[in-house]
């Protein structure tokens, strides 16, 4: 059996035709004991970006794995809660195939019919607003990027980091990296060796890193989110982030960071290399 992994490699390479076919074949398969496993690693990589037409089956498979095998499976990896606790109802019945009644719709996050006028879903309550792309005109549901022009999408609690904020928060970053060096040039100079000093303020910054966002971050209200997921980027991934390939950014005169004045969801090298986004909660002034 394959791992998540592996699937994750070979299925990133799927054109939207080929993890269409993919998706088809999910649903029209038997799941059974033997197979369940695979199925559910499938879908979990599958189930990022999909269109409309897409997603409805994947969550109707979901459905069936539930329904099969109550309580072997996680499905947070959907990151709708409404939807999770939909799919988890013990009264849930298998409806098989997703089908549209008149003056009905599905809704795309629980396959349940609805009222084509509805804003929100009577079964998973789930809200239909807020996965309209501004920038295409599009529906796009369940991903932080629209699936059709790429721009990052709206959303009601966070928003795309404004420039300015990203900048203060750079040169802030900067002044708690190179503190350390200063205040050991000025006070140690004959005492201390370079390279202690450079490992020092390593230190220091590292120490800032292991809480969870960089000092900049910190301190003009940002966030690094993991734009594969729509949610907050892990340890791991904001370690990576902020460390090695943040050195790519600064490689040919700081162009990885330029590059973010010109991308249209605001994403420098650093960002686009390890997957993330960095956000700002609307709540913020």
């Amino acid at each position: 059996m394959l791992d998540t992994e592996t699937l994750r490699d070979l299925l990133d390479h799927l054109s939207h035709e080929d993890r269409k076919e993919c998706v088809d074949e999910l649903a029209r398969l038997e799941i059974s004991e033997k197979n369940a496993d695979q199925v559910y690693n499938i879908i979990r990589v599958l189930e990022t970006g999909l269109d409309v037409n897409m997603a409805i089956q994947v969550r109707a498979i979901c459905r069936k794995l539930e329904l099969q095998f109550p309580g072997k499976f996680s499905f947070e990896f959907l990151t709708s809660q409404p939807v999770i606790k939909h799919l988890l109802r013990p009264e849930a019945e298998d409806t098989g195939a997703a089908e549209t009644l008149p003056n009905f719709k599905i809704c795309p996050f629980c396959t349940e019919n609805v009222p084509i006028g509805a804003t929100e879903c009577r079964f998973c309550k789930a809200s239909f607003e807020n996965h309209l792309c501004q920038s295409c005109g599009q529906h796009s549901y369940e991903s932080m990027f629209c699936i059709w022009c790429g721009s990052l999408m709206r959303n009601p609690t966070w928003q795309k980091a404004p420039l300015t904020r990203r900048a203060t928060a750079v040169l802030i970053d900067a002044a708690v990296f190179a503190m350390p060096l200063l205040l050991a040039e000025h006070y140690f100079a004959n005492q201390i060796p370079i390279n202690q000093m450079m490992l020092a303020a390593t230190a220091v910054y590292l120490t800032f890193i292991l809480m969870g966002s960089s000092p900049g971050k910190r301190a003009t209200g940002l966030f690094v989110f993991n734009s594969a997921k729509g949610s907050q980027a892990g340890l791991l991934q904001v370690i990576f982030r902020e460390l090695p390939c943040r050195l790519l950014s600064l490689m040919l005169l700081g162009l990885g960071f330029f590059w973010g004045l010109f991308d249209e969801n605001g994403q420098t090298w650093h960002d686009i290399v390890t997957k993330s986004v960095v956000v700002q909660k609307n709540d913020q002034p």
